[in-house]
């Protein structure tokens, strides 16, 4: 499989990206695996994920751009990364 994680990618002028603090995630084993014994990272239902960035004065909010790629599953499919902008 090919498997996505998520990222998180904030566009605009002057920001500086301090850090994310991706939630702790779910393990389970990956059901449909040429490698018995494999195990997934995942998240489950809505989640938080804060991140953290430094703005100059001058920038206004809607000058910022947030991009958020993720790759949803079901209990044995995992389907085509999205990528999100905000």
């Amino acid at each position: 499989p090919y498997l996505i994680p998520t990222q998180i990618d904030i566009q605009g002028e002057g920001v500086e990206m301090l850090g994310i603090d991706y939630p702790e995630p779910v393990i389970k084993p990956l059901l449909d695996s040429a490698s018995p014994g494999e195990r997934l990272r995942l998240y489950e239902g809505h989640i938080t994920i804060p991140i953290h960035i430094r703005l100059p004065e001058a920038t206004q909010p809607a000058g910022l751009r947030l991009h958020i790629t993720y790759q949803p599953c079901r209990a044995q499919t995992c389907y085509q990364s999205k990528t999100e902008i905000l």
